[in-house]
């Protein structure tokens, strides 16, 4: 019965231990039996060493290592743990592999040690055999019992099988397929031993696979056989090996790709050229319908291209003519686009006049209708857009047909005949499916180069827009300045007018582009041509407040000032309707009518009031408006602010001598609308006025109409020039004002009213224009 072990611990200085290491290293095992009974212990072990040089020594560690294999037996039947780990968490088996003892081995198995047991690299003790390349060794683990399985990946993401591929190792990779291994077996990725074997250039392993049968068509989880793996790596002896064993030149990826396009795009031309020479198929496309040509013209490899042209084949040419025949130099993929389409978009220009020479077809379209040229235009590869305009067929190598020659006789191959010329050249205005020439897409990416040379090689710039009238139109409304010079250098028409009567200087006012309008003026455009409504672009420049477009239309462009729209408004009206301040009064100073009637016979001072806009009110009153001018409802500019609610426009036009008590043709005063309407901040204004009127004395009316420029006399209260009328309640202001400002009983009209009034600014507010049949409010009536 062995002993009965104590706890392992580290004690160089325990004597008991110390003599029984002594008595092991000389076998003497009469004295270890009595250090056993004494307290010695069997597994008692010591470090000796630091770093990577420490060792683990316990008596039978230190007998294997001594390969003593009698005491190696004698302590294991004692007891000795034959897994004791030492150093790089070796096991006893795992050092006498390392150290090839086959005789330990053996002496260590009759032991039945743990053989799964991993060292820190990760292998068992077969594991490491092969590891090491001590085949023998492993072969006798094995055949001892020892635990194996080659399909575990212990140090990284391959098998064993799979590592002897890797590195190479023919004996490491014959002995497993030996025992068992399967040479179908794949990776990680779904490669294969050949895949392995063959992208790591090692032939006699790929030959042994093949010769134990391996699929030299098998495919990975990408769809690539391994004569993929050996175009990617531009192995030409390794292609024509696999080629010669069976490999399918035209086999395909799990994309649809075939191997020749795939060659195209990764390898070199002499992989290319080995391809073709192996009857890959120039014809075949992939899933998107892209032949090989397609995918030379979107490289940068122009000897590529050059080789498919003119392929190379293998074999006598006259027994298989069809083999040497060039490919169509036009097919289209699913999208339509020719190899010519792929060249244009990338700007490949020497592609461009191979292809052409070789009669490719510039007028073709794509799904989209667009040919080769809307491609260039689009990217801006002006150079390649000029050699498809000024390509000569005529100065290809290939000569016109005689039409004079006499035939050939029947039978008879004339040598002699010449080639006829097929090719064609681009045309500079074709449509696509938008009705888009190449012009109009070069525009429509700001390609402005491009623009200048397809208008100079005769693009028309007369084309109609789909949304516009002309693409001059289009490019003066999207605000292009070097476009729209460029199309009027071209001869397009400054003056043309599009369906809503617009001409291009009313597109480049409208959207606020000055140096467009200034460049347009410039160029001889008419700048007061109205459109469909009359307007000018004076009209256009005041109604969206555009001061610098105006200054330059009125003081350098000498736009007229009083031209009416069809609503009689002059720019003038349009100032007072959008409160442009500063263009109102650049107009006033520059002779626009101060006064001009639209046809509502409204003054800009009766729309600057009703739109709200005082600052314009202030302007017009500078340049002395008619503050009681009157519309065709009998409106002073005083009835518009109130019924507005316009606080700062009421009180500007009552300090510039309004008169506060005139009724308009409703017989409704200032005061009347203002109760009506409820515009409260108006009536409080206004009852103001009339207090202090009365405290100073009457006043007399003014005539309705009269300027401003009219002298008052305030010491009589009257207009110079006028007899002095009697005072009564109808013509005075009220002896005692009482006015109970609030919401009608009854809706005013159908403009409506809001409920009190609010200050106003010239940017925005628009109220709604007064009503011209009101009723008054009895109680207002009452109170005046």
């Amino acid at each position: 019965m062995a002993p009965k072990r104590r706890r392992e611990k580290e004690d160089p200085n325990n004597t008991w231990n110390m003599q029984f290491m002594a008595a092991c290293k000389v076998g003497n095992t009469h004295e270890m039996e009595v250090l056993i009974e004494k307290g010695a212990e069997i597994d008692h072990f010591v470090k000796e060493g630091e770093g990577e040089e420490e060792i683990i020594n316990t008596p039978l560690i230190n007998r294997v290592r001594a390969r003593d294999l009698p005491m190696i037996q004698w302590l294991a039947s004692k007891g000795a743990d034959v897994n004791k780990e030492m150093e790089q968490s070796m096991t006893p088996l795992h050092y006498a592999v390392a150290h090839d003892m086959p005789d330990v081995i053996e002496t260590l198995m009759g032991l039945s040690p743990d053989t799964t047991k991993k060292n820190a690299a990760g292998h068992t003790a077969v594991h490491l055999a092969f590891f090491r390349r001590k085949v023998e060794l492993a072969q006798l683990l094995l055949k001892l019992g020892a635990f194996h399985d080659f399909r575990d990946r212990q140090t990284g993401p391959y098998t064993m099988t799979q590592q002897s591929c890797v590195s190479g190792d023919m004996l490491l990779l014959e002995t497993l397929l030996d025992l068992g291994e399967s040479v179908h077996q794949r990776d990680m990725e779904g490669n294969t031993l050949l895949h392995l074997a063959v992208h790591h250039e090692h032939t006699a392993l790929a030959e042994e696979l093949l010769a134990r049968r391996a699929n030299v068509n098998a495919a990975n989880a990408e769809g690539c056989t391994p004569l993929w793996r050996c175009v990617a790596k531009e192995q030409p002896e390794a292609i024509q090996f696999l080629c010669q064993r069976g490999a399918d030149v035209n086999a395909r990826n799990a994309l649809g790709m075939p191997l020749l396009q795939y060659g195209i795009f990764n390898a070199s031309k002499d992989v290319v050229v080995l391809l073709l020479q192996l009857n890959a198929r120039v014809a075949d496309v992939d899933s998107m319908g892209n032949s090989p040509l397609h995918w030379a013209a979107s490289g940068q490899k122009i000897n590529i291209l050059e080789v498919l042209l003119d392929p190379p084949r293998l074999g006598d040419h006259k027994a298989h003519p069809e083999m040497h025949v060039g490919p169509d130099v036009n097919p289209q993929n699913i999208e339509g686009a020719t190899p010519l389409h792929k060249a244009c978009y990338w700007g490949r220009t020497e592609f461009i006049n191979l292809l052409l020479n070789r009669e490719a077809d510039p007028t073709l379209k794509n799904a989209l209708g667009r040919t080769p040229l809307h491609e260039c235009a689009q990217n801006g590869h002006v150079d390649a857009a000029t050699a498809l305009i000024t390509f000569n067929p005529n100065l290809m190598q290939s000569t016109p047909v005689d039409t004079k020659k006499k035939p050939a006789k029947k039978g008879k191959k004339d040598d002699s005949a010449e080639i006829e010329v097929r090719a064609k050249t681009a045309e500079v205005d074709a449509e696509d499916n938008e009705g888009q020439t190449a012009l109009q897409v070069a525009m429509a990416y700001d390609q402005e180069a491009m623009v200048d040379m397809l208008i100079a090689h005769g693009a028309s710039v007369h084309r109609p827009s789909a949304e516009h009238g002309t693409i001059l139109f289009e490019a003066v409304g999207q605000g292009k300045q070097a476009i729209v010079m460029s199309l009027i250098k071209g001869g397009a028409g400054v003056n043309s007018v599009d369906p809503h009567g617009r001409m291009p200087l009313h597109v480049a006012v409208d959207r606020g582009h000055l140096a467009i309008a200034m460049a347009l003026v410039l160029n001889g455009a008419d700048v007061n041509a109205p459109d469909a409504d009359q307007r000018t672009a004076l009209h256009l420049a005041c109604a969206n407040g555009a001061t610098s477009i105006a200054r330059f239309l009125i003081v350098d462009a000498r736009a007229a000032v009083n031209l009416w729209d069809l609503q009689g408004c002059t720019p003038l009206h349009k100032c007072a309707e959008s409160g442009a301040v500063d263009i109102a009064r650049l107009l006033a100073s520059n002779e626009a009518e101060i006064n001009a009637l639209e046809v509502h016979t409204r003054t800009p001072l009766h729309v600057a009031c009703e739109h709200m806009r005082p600052g314009v009110v202030q302007v017009l009153l500078e340049y002395d408006a008619a503050i009681e001018a009157r519309d065709e409802h009998g409106l002073s500019a005083l009835h518009m602010a109130v019924f507005s609610g316009c606080t700062d426009c009421t009180t500007h036009l009552i300090d510039a001598g309004a008169l506060l008590n005139e009724p308009d043709a409703q017989h409704r005063t200032p005061l009347v609308i203002a109760s009506q309407s409820g515009k409260v901040d108006c009536g409080r204004i206004l009852v103001q006025r009339f207090k202090e009127q009365k405290q100073r004395g009457p006043v007399s009316k003014r005539p309705p109409g009269t300027p401003l420029t009219a002298q008052t006399s305030e010491a009589e209260g009257t207009v110079e020039g006028e007899t002095p009328r009697a005072q009564n309640s109808e013509e005075e202001g009220p002896a005692e004002v009482s006015v109970e400002l609030q919401g009608p009983s009854t809706a005013p009209s159908a403009a409506g009213s809001r409920a009190g009034s609010k200050r106003c600014s010239d940017a925005s507010g628009v109220s709604s224009r007064a009503p011209s049949h009101v009723s008054m409010a009895p109680s207002a009536v009452e109170s005046v």
